[in-house]
């Protein structure tokens, strides 16, 4: 678990203020706070995190609307969005983050557990720009959000640069990784320079019924969680999926082109024992041959055989040692039989969706008489 949200601290205010109002600062004892604070112009306060406020602050809320029609959401930019996300967790309602850091390990480890179930995925969405240093992770990416993370852009480039980023060898060393990073992060979250952080259309945009959108152009944006690129109203969870035949026969083609593969990889495996047996065979003959002469004056052919013994992993029926595990091997081999006959199935529905179609179309197009 992280910094505790609800530890408590001292803050500076002005001495008339609310103990709500903003504070000038956390105090830390300094001479310069304490040179402020004896001119009687400001007083000091005791309160959780700004996050752990927001938190309270949503318990209040709900508590007051409770029992009426009232919905209570909450939604944020940044760190405003970290409280929005965090306090939707732990008061069980709907949230939607911009461009906001993880905040996952602030929680207790049980509510983790609940988030990396996927609990809060269908009603907590964090939507970010994968260049977002802030919102993707300003050292490595976040292992995810506190519920559904939506990339408006494809996150390959964006990754393949934070690679170089992280390389030492395209940074002078660690140290210059370290300042670069730093320096990146400034740049792009402070001063805009290119602007991947701020509240704007560069970085989000919707259509008409909200629907976030890619922010390059393109019809689909990135659902971190399922690993794919979907339409906008599928990973907003405002529609569904639709079938029709020409994506169930593409559907089916990608699903035999990978029938295909997997075929391949198991015809490979299934062989590779010929050409290990081959390659043995070629190693023992060629240190049998150099048995008793020049270097390997002393050796025997036992001594070969024991030292071949002792290095297999398993052995043949007839003994011969064997560099690869055969269990492993068979159930390799298996798991591609079964995963083979899955897809197989899976290929089948898939065609048959397709030509139920089109016999239902001209069914009911009879039927209409069109």
């Amino acid at each position: 678990m992280g910094l505790d949200p609800k530890k408590k601290s001292q803050y500076i205010i002005e001495k008339d203020a609310k103990d709500t109002s903003k504070t000038i600062g956390k105090y830390n004892a300094t001479p310069s706070q304490d040179a402020m604070l004896s001119t009687g112009k400001y007083k000091l306060i005791t309160k959780t995190s700004q996050i752990g406020q927001a938190d309270d602050l949503v318990r209040e809320v709900k508590q007051k609307y409770k029992g009426t029609s009232t919905v209570i959401s909450t939604t944020g930019h940044s760190l405003g969005g970290a409280e929005a996300e965090y306090s939707a967790v732990n008061n069980d309602i709907c949230a939607v983050a911009f461009n906001n850091p993880s905040v996952v390990k602030l929680h207790a480890e049980e509510k983790q557990k609940e988030i990396r179930s996927g609990k809060y995925d269908s009603s907590v969405k964090a939507i970010v720009n994968p260049d977002d240093m802030t919102g993707s992770g300003w050292w490595d990416e976040y292992e995810r959000h506190a519920g559904r993370t939506i990339y408006t852009k494809d996150p390959s480039t964006s990754r393949v640069e934070r690679q170089i980023r992280l390389d030492p060898k395209y940074n002078g060393g660690i140290f210059g990784t370290v300042f670069n990073v730093a320096v990146d992060y400034i740049a792009t979250t402070a001063m805009g320079m290119p602007d991947t952080h701020g509240l704007n259309k560069g970085n989000f945009t919707f259509d008409e019924n909200g629907n976030v959108q890619n922010i390059e152009g393109d019809e689909l944006v990135y659902d971190k969680n399922l690993k794919a690129m979907l339409p906008p109203e599928v990973a907003s969870g405002s529609g569904a999926i639709k079938v029709t035949p020409e994506v169930a026969k593409q559907l089916a083609q990608k699903v035999n082109a990978m029938i295909n593969d997997l075929r391949t990889m198991k015809r490979e495996a299934e062989n590779a024992y010929q050409e290990h047996d081959a390659e043995i065979n070629d190693l023992k003959h060629d240190t049998y041959r150099q048995v008793g002469h020049g270097l390997y004056d002393k050796l025997t052919l036992e001594d070969v055989n024991n030292t071949l013994k002792n290095l297999a992993q398993s052995f043949d029926k007839k003994g011969n040692p064997l560099f690869y595990d055969v269990h492993a091997e068979k159930a390799y081999i298996a798991s591609l039989k079964n995963t083979i006959s899955d897809l197989e199935d899976i290929s089948g529905y898939l065609a048959q969706i397709a030509k139920d179609f089109k016999s239902k179309d001209k069914m009911l197009a009879n039927w209409l008489k069109l």
